[in-house]
């Protein structure tokens, strides 16, 4: 994969984290919509623990 893909990708993905931290995304996501985006348990989260959830994906990525 060349360097400006990547950097593409990582755009794109901070931008879609972005939206979940700060603009609303986690509580658009609460309850079985976050079905696509976590896991089977991600639909048993509250607003704050998909957060956290993000929120440490995006520091490992």
């Amino acid at each position: 994969m060349s360097l400006l893909a990547w950097i593409g990708i990582f755009a794109a993905w901070s931008l879609f984290a972005t939206w979940v931290l700060r603009w609303g995304g986690a509580a658009w996501m609460e309850g079985w919509k976050s079905l696509a985006f976590v896991d089977s348990w991600g639909s048993l989260w509250d607003e704050a623990q998909i957060k956290l959830y993000f929120l440490c994906l995006w520091i490992v990525y």
